[in-house]
């Protein structure tokens, strides 16, 4: 466990692995075979910021996961079975990761979250607060994918180099099961995102869109509104 700092209460699992670099906050739980902390990346991208991990007060971390360097979770957080969080995540307090989540890192995930088990989750995304991400779902973050060329080389559009953007989901909105959600576009507060739709530009705030590609059908109603703070 090298020089990892732990809070009082804490418990570890068998086999867990905890870098240098990790701070663990008070009552956590931390079941087997856990990684944290330790080192992945052969080649950082230009963007990566070097911090501690620090995993706040009162949270889970399911057996099997694993958690990159330079991540913060907030406390009372949940990251379940099998997880896998690259570097230069934030994730708020209360929110919960489900099984098997892949998320590609360089993204902020607010507080009381929920994401379901089995989503892929480009990086460099942006979840604000009480989003719900159902199973299953998919988001890029690159319009034009490149093969056979260095991890930092990304696409230009005749002036610059253009870093990888994924979607923004704002405050409250719903993604239904099995949607996709390509890069560079915006999900309104309180908008749901109807099961199996391939959404290719932004939603506006409270609609519900669905289809391939998905298109606006309606209104979230008033009383299903988070609203704001």
């Amino acid at each position: 466990m090298g020089k990892a700092k732990i809070g009082k209460g804490t418990t570890l699992g068998n086999n867990v692995l905890l870098g240098d670099d990790v701070i663990i906050g008070r009552n956590v739980r931390i079941e087997n075979s856990v990684e944290i902390g330790i080192a992945h990346l052969d080649r950082p991208k230009q963007y990566y910021k070097k911090y501690p991990v620090v995993i706040g007060d009162n949270c889970i971390i399911r057996s099997g996961a694993i958690i990159y360097p330079s991540c913060l979770i907030g406390d009372g957080s949940w990251i379940g079975n099998y997880a896998i969080i690259r570097e230069n995540t934030i994730i708020g307090r209360d929110t919960t990761i489900g099984a098997h989540v892949m998320n590609e890192g360089y993204s902020t995930f607010g507080n009381h979250v929920k994401i379901y088990s089995f989503c892929e989750l480009g990086g460099n995304m942006v979840v604000e607060d009480h989003v719900f991400i159902g199973p299953g779902v998919v988001t890029a973050n690159n319009p034009k994918p490149v093969i056979n060329r260095p991890t930092n080389y990304r696409w230009d559009d005749g002036q610059q180099k253009v870093i990888d953007i994924g979607p923004i989901i704002r405050r409250g909105a719903k993604i239904g099961i099995n949607a996709t959600l390509l890069s560079f576009i915006e999900i309104g507060m309180d908008a749901l995102v109807a099961a199996g739709s391939v959404v290719t530009k932004d939603v506006p705030d409270f609609a519900i869109v669905k289809g391939i590609p998905a298109k606006v059908v309606g209104e979230v109603p008033e009383h299903e509104r988070v609203g704001i703070e």
